[in-house]
């Protein structure tokens, strides 16, 4: 299959998933599937799966594992070859869903109150047993996008997680954040969108945002479009900010507005590094928390370097180490699971 009609059977894809089970698909899709009717058959099934865990709230299906364990069952499958080369397109369209058939069959272990419901939750995705909160998790190297049941789409950074109702028939939606989220929130303005952090509450009725709050580090809220209203935990304090401004918590609950680049804020979402004349100990906070290693800073005073500085995500820790080194303005090394920063 040629790489124009992968993007098509991904269009495909996507357009059945935003449908009712059964609804008809373009001209060119249905042209796309129409010589392969039990791909077809799948991908519908995978949609409704798809569906029916996000109306319960319910993290998703690990894609890699389920993909993997299909493809070692049955390698001389045709099937498993074909559902296998369009594994990045998968990915892409779907991140989070199943990856085939294989997550209907396992839908009973994954609703709350079926079958199976029993079974231990998987490190990195799992729900509580409350039958109200739900919480998905990512480690190190980790993103993953969430849609919700109102139809907003949140995608966690590495080392992150949020709590948020299986579902939100209340009032107001409100979820609960520690790490880093990028959220595109569903507009409705009879129930507006409610994101808890330590040291800040984020109110929204339907934009798009960043919010940061790892341990350790002042939380703050940079706004992409729309308008979002943030009040400092435990104080009155609050401020409204437009496209392009960030907001910090501050020393006694006070509140500080400055302008972003909402470019370099959200990078992260699109698997890059950007870094936009940032100081050097900010810099290898974030690759020290994305590779799991921790940052030595043999030279004390290199911490307040600024830099600019952009990489894909993908790199590995010792090809970031020697792209940093090439700007000359110090020396990184990699050893025993730290980077050491020094003077040249």
């Amino acid at each position: 299959m040629k790489d124009k009609d992968l993007h098509r059977l991904t269009a495909a894809l996507q357009a059945m998933k935003a449908t009712e089970p059964g609804a008809s698909l373009t001209p060119d899709e249905e042209a796309l599937l129409a010589h392969d009717a039990e791909t077809r058959v799948q991908l519908q099934a995978l949609a409704r799966a798809q569906r029916a865990l996000t109306e319960q709230g319910v993290p998703l299906p690990d894609v890699e594992r389920e993909l993997q364990r299909v493809t070692a069952n049955s390698r001389q499958s045709a099937r498993t070859a074909r559902l296998a080369a369009l594994r990045p397109h998968l990915l892409g369209a779907l991140a989070g869903a199943a990856a085939m058939w294989i997550a209907v069959m396992a839908i009973g272990r994954w609703l709350p109150g079926t079958r199976g419901d029993t079974a231990a939750p998987t490190a990195r995705h799992a729900a509580t047993a409350d039958t109200t909160l739900a919480h998905v998790a990512t480690a190190e190297d980790e993103t993953l996008t969430l849609h919700m049941a109102d139809g907003t789409q949140v995608t966690l950074n590495a080392n992150s997680r949020l709590d948020y109702p299986r579902r939100m028939r209340s009032g107001r939606r409100t979820v609960w954040l520690r790490g880093e989220a990028l959220f595109r929130v569903s507009k409705d303005r009879r129930r507006p969108f409610l994101v808890h952090t330590t040291g800040l509450t984020t109110r929204v009725l339907g934009t798009t945002f960043d919010v940061r709050a790892y341990p350790g580090q002042r939380p703050s809220v940079a706004l992409v479009e729309g308008r979002v209203q943030v009040t400092a935990r435990g104080s009155r304090h609050a401020l409204t900010i437009v496209p392009g401004q960030k907001v910090e918590a501050g020393p006694a609950g006070t509140l500080v507005a400055t302008t972003a680049n909402t470019d370099e804020e959200t990078a992260w979402s699109d698997g890059q590094f950007y870094f936009d004349n940032r100081r050097l100990e900010d810099i290898m906070a974030e690759l020290g928390r994305w590779y799991g290693v921790d940052v030595v800073f043999g030279t004390p005073a290199l911490r307040d370097l600024r830099l600019h500085f952009a990489t894909s995500r993908r790199s590995t820790a010792a090809e970031t180490v020697e792209l940093l080194n090439s700007m000359h303005h110090f020396h990184a090394r990699l050893q025993n699971q730290q980077i050491v920063i020094e003077q040249p």
